[in-house]
């Protein structure tokens, strides 16, 4: 005896991750494959130090760090610089092609203020733009956003107060999906139903010793 259950329907639905999202994925039904491209582009810096990786951002303190190959920006742009440890006096980054170019500076002003400032010669003067007053902690998230639209020059800011590296964690043995998980969010596979720990709800322990102090979700992560 022969069963044939004919063409049944199916729906496929493509995800793309969060942590991943200048990869694009696009599904093509009539070859029965999937397109993945990508506008992003791995370039070598130029020099000889060593650098660390601390919560998973460089660590650029005291340090340089130099690109000059492997790429070129025509046209319209938007440069985004992302750190902390940024409440200085100082050229923070740099960007030319031979002739002109740009420096974003920051300076400390006597009244306990910082500016951010975007300096851009042009051959006949200089294009100078600064940013408003801002106040805030080493440890704080702080993002500048430097766009070129038509010869034009923008500068914004953005300040994160009270960042940390420490995100959510996740229990249960589904894996929660993408849209729900932030970029420091974390995952344990664990039996039973998915639920979720918020970062404010917990704290990290990293002494040798176990801690004697704890309470519902801490985590110890010292002992041998």
């Amino acid at each position: 005896m022969e069963l044939d259950t004919g063409y049944v329907e199916i729906t496929v639905k493509f995800e793309n991750p969060n942590t991943y999202a200048r990869i694009y994925a696009t599904p093509l039904p009539s070859q029965g494959c999937i397109q993945v491209a990508t506008n992003l582009i791995i370039i070598q810096y130029n020099g000889t130090d060593s650098f660390e990786y601390i919560d998973g951002m460089i660590d650029l303190r005291d340090k340089i760090l130099y690109y000059d190959k492997g790429f070129l920006i025509e046209g319209d742009f938007t440069v985004i610089i992302r750190g902390i440890h940024l409440w200085q006096t100082a050229d923070i980054f740099k960007m030319k092609n031979g002739n002109l170019g740009l420096t974003l500076s920051s300076r400390i002003y006597t009244n306990g203020e910082l500016r951010f400032r975007l300096l851009v010669p042009n051959g006949a003067n200089n294009y100078l733009i600064y940013s408003g007053p801002q106040v805030f902690d080493n440890t704080d998230m702080v993002t500048v956003a430097i766009r070129r639209k038509n010869n034009v020059y923008q500068l914004k800011v953005f300040i994160e107060l009270g960042f940390t590296t420490e995100g959510d964690i996740w229990y249960g043995t589904e894996r929660p999906s993408q849209q729900l998980m932030s970029d420091n969010d974390a995952w344990v596979n664990t039996d039973g139903n998915t639920y979720v720990v918020g970062k404010d709800s917990y704290t990290t322990f990293l002494d040798k010793a176990e801690p004697l102090n704890t309470i519902l979700n801490d985590l110890w992560l010292g002992g041998d």
